[in-house]
Order: structure tokens, then sequence, then C-alpha cells
């Protein structure tokens, strides 16, 4: 008989107090993955980040009390809940008092007119350089091209990256899956196969918040993060369709024989929208229309000219930007988990994640599935009489008449594997003598872990797991 852990409880005062400690430094550590992603944002605070702490808080300690993972059987309680709201208000508030001021340092009317007093220094400059009107305006249309271009392009690089994080798995969650088993592997420490087994879409969330700093912004052999190519790149293309309009507006203003400022920066504006490069407004352009430009092909040339330049002008900033210097409008980290991983659902046997990326796919009548099955000590399940941890698969079990017992310690009942849609109506195994030689070497690695892990006896592994090695363990990835 197989029965779902039900780890016993010592009434050890250390033991639970550890498992405590346990609970809370996995709760925290998703806080601080929370607000350091709000921390990377260009955004205004909004109450539902708090509600999302506050969330996150609820259901860690609702899912402790549930019993299906933690190792002793106890709950914790509203007091212990108010502790923890208590504990981390102080830092929560930090955060996004910090987060508030930054956005309003930037964006208010003050840190507008900050902005403003740049313009009249330019202005004051030129003046005193005894600039003609034509480089006079040129120069504040440069820098109202540079302020909507970088406006548009804070706009489009979340998506970007995300783009382009999404391409390095092929847009597949098992290729994201296969590069973190390998890297688990590589690392051989358990205690992060522990966090992946206990809550997969969570570390994952993690270790892609690290893997984009690694990929973003890591320097190239040319001295620039991949973020500072993007962007170049992108802005390259902005630039290039611009140009076009420039020249458009002069020939409309030549052959219109409109010879007024004004009137070209309507013509660029139309042609832009045209052409979907950058919404612009007359409001963009306020400190240009108003020159007195007595030459518009000569105006207009010395914008095409100054096109390099303008290209660096808006490029520098992000070639500077690093990991802790992004401010992202949106972060691209939700987008990319919520495409490429989605459900976070994983099979109650084995702990392996649902395969769907959608996280709607129950509403749409398609049910949770996995890619491969684990063996079912992996995710705690272990012999009634001998404790020793199930070494077999769920994919196999379902094809045969073996049960297993689930439910509260007090409630448990037995069922038949090949039943489980009874109980687990959302779920599709797909019967099979499938194995999985990647989850066959961890737990031939770490038997005595997973031991201690789940309070039960180490698993009776055949022989010829243990003559699997990690290179063929990570190799077998690739057949699945």
């Amino acid at each position: 008989m197989i029965k779902s852990y039900d780890k016993k409880n010592w009434n050890t005062f250390t033991d639970i107090r550890n498992d405590a400690v346990a609970v809370t430094d996995k709760m925290l550590k998703k806080i601080d993955t929370r607000l350091a992603e709000y921390n990377a944002q260009d955004v205004r605070f909004d109450i539902s980040f708090a509600t999302e702490i506050l969330l996150l808080i609820s259901q860690e300690i609702d899912k402790h009390n549930k019993h299906l993972e933690n190792t002793y059987k106890f709950n914790l309680l509203p007091p212990y809940r108010a502790m923890v709201v208590t504990h981390v208000q102080p830092f929560i508030t930090d955060c996004f008092v910090h987060l508030n001021d930054k956005y309003n340092k930037k964006h208010s009317p003050k840190g507008q007119m900050e902005e403003y007093k740049g313009t009249v220094w330019t202005l004051f400059q030129n003046v005193v350089d005894s600039k003609t009107e034509n480089v006079i305006a040129s120069n504040f249309f440069r820098k109202a091209i540079c302020k909507a271009v970088t406006e548009h392009l804070d706009e489009l690089l979340p998506i970007i990256v995300q783009e382009h994080i999404m391409m390095l798995f092929a847009h597949e969650q098992y290729s994201l899956m296969k590069t973190i088993m390998i890297d688990l592997a590589e690392e051989e420490d358990f205690y992060n196969f522990a966090v992946f087994i206990n809550d997969p879409s969570e570390y994952t969330r993690i270790w892609m918040n690290q893997y984009i700093i690694n990929e973003i912004f890591d320097q190239g052999e040319e001295n620039c993060t991949t973020y500072g190519r993007l962007a170049q790149s992108q802005i390259k293309k902005i630039l290039k369709q611009l140009s076009k309009c420039f020249s458009e507006a002069s020939r409309i203003c030549r052959n219109s024989e409109m010879n007024d400022i004004s009137s070209w920066i309507q013509s660029f504006i139309q042609h832009s929208r045209e052409i979907n490069t950058i919404p612009f407004s007359n409001e963009d352009f306020v400190h240009v229309q108003n020159r007195h430009v007595d030459d518009l092909d000569s105006y207009t040339e010395i914008i095409i000219v100054d096109l390099e330049d303008i290209e660096n002008d808006i490029v520098q900033p992000y070639r500077d930007t690093d990991q802790y210097t992004v401010q992202w409008k949106e972060n691209p980290i939700s987008g990319i988990m919520e495409k490429l991983w989605g459900c976070t659902e994983k099979c109650m046997f084995c702990a392996e994640p649902c395969r769907h990326t959608g996280k709607t796919h129950i509403e749409e009548d398609i049910p949770h599935q996995c890619i491969q099955h684990r063996p079912q000590g992996i995710g705690g399940f272990h012999w009634e009489d001998t404790k020793y941890l199930v070494t077999e698969f769920c994919n196999f079990w379902v094809q045969t008449q073996q049960r297993y017992r689930w439910g509260e310690t007090e409630k448990k009942e037995y069922r038949y594997y090949r039943e489980y849609k009874k109980h687990f109506p959302d779920w599709d195994i797909v019967p099979s003598s499938d194995t999985s030689k990647y989850w066959m070497w961890v737990m031939s690695k770490y038997p005595n872990e997973l031991k201690e892990r789940y309070c039960v006896e180490e698993p009776n592994l055949p022989a010829t797991w243990k003559l699997i090695t990690k290179q063929e363990a990570i190799d077998s990835l690739s057949f699945v």
C-alpha cells in the first residue's frame, strides 16, 4: 500500500521551530523577489502591489496549513500571520515610498520644470553663440525627437526583451525547464532541487530574474550589453523611418509653397502617424513652432546631417544602463512567466509541473498534463508498511490495480490510481511505462536528503539507477 506522505509529528519544539523558520524564509524570499521587480520599474505605487504581498503571505500560510508538504502537522495561526505582516510592513513601506518618490521626482511638475530649465539653457547658449534661427530650431527639434523616441522606446523595450528571452527558449516551457534542470544538476545543491520540487513556478521566477540579469545586462565582447544592443537596433529603425518623414515634410511644404516651420511640423507629424512610427503631438514641438525659420531645406538638411549624433544621444543612456539602474515601464518577468510558464499546477502524485502555458486551459476543457512524470518518491510518496520512498512512476500506476491513501491524517481513504479522475478530474495522466532517467539519477544521488526532507526511509533503489551518470541524466532531457 502506498500512502501520500503524512510525516510524523515528533512533538519536538526545535524541529517544529525549524519547520516554521523554513516556511518564513521561503515567504520572505518570495517577498524580496516581488519588491525587487517593483523597484526595477518606472511606475507609481499602486495599492495592488501591497495587496499582492499580503496575498502571497496568506497563500503560503494556507498552503502550509493544508499539511501537504510541511514536515510537521501544526497550523500557523492568525497571530503568526499578524507577526509576519508586522515584520515585513516597514520594509515594504520603505520600498513603496522609495518607488513613489523616484517616480514623482521624474514625472512630477517639479521634475518637468527641471527638464525645462535645460531647454532654457540651450536657448541661452544658442543666443550667446549668435546661432541662426535654423540652427536654434533644429536644436530644439533634436531635443524633442530624442525625448519622444526615448519615451517610445521605454514602452517597447519590455516587450522586446520579453520576446528576446522567449526566443532563446523557442517559446517552449520545456526548453525553459530543461535549462533549469541542467543548471540544478550542474550545481549539485539539493536545497535548490527541493525548492524546485516544492514550488517549480516560483523557483523558475527567481531563476528567470537572475537569467535576465545575466543575459540582458552582461557586457559582451563589444563592451555593450544585450539591453544596449536591442535598444540601438530599435533606435536605428525608428530614426530611419523618421528620416523619411523629415524629407517628406520638406517636399510637401515645398510643393505647397508653405515656408513656415509650423506647417513643416504639421506635415512631419501627419506623415509619422501615417507610417505608424511614433504618435507625435503638437505639444512635443512647442519650442520649435515659434521659431522664424527662413529656409526649410537648410533646416531639414541640418537635422538629417545630425541624425548620427541624435542616435548617439539616444543610445548612450541605454548602453550605460545595467541591472542596478534599469527602470522598466513594465517588468518583463511577469509577461515571460505568463507566456512561457503559464499554469502553476503540478502533478498531485510526483510534483511534475503541468505542461500548459495557458493559465485558462482548464476553462478551455484542456486538462492538466505533464511532459514527463517522476518517481513518486520525489514528491514524497512512500510505502505504508516500510516507509520506503516509492520509486515507481504514476504514469505506470494508473494502469494497474495499485492503491494509495489520500486525505487528512485522521480521514485518509484508500483510492485506486486508475480511478484518479474521480478525485482529480482536471488531470490527464497518460498510461505508459516511460521513465525519466534524469529524476532516477536525482533520486539515487540524494536518497538520504529525500529521506530527511520527508521524514521517511530511503528508497529501495534498483541497482541500475545507481549506474546512471550525471551526464547521462542531462543528455536524457533531450529525448523527452
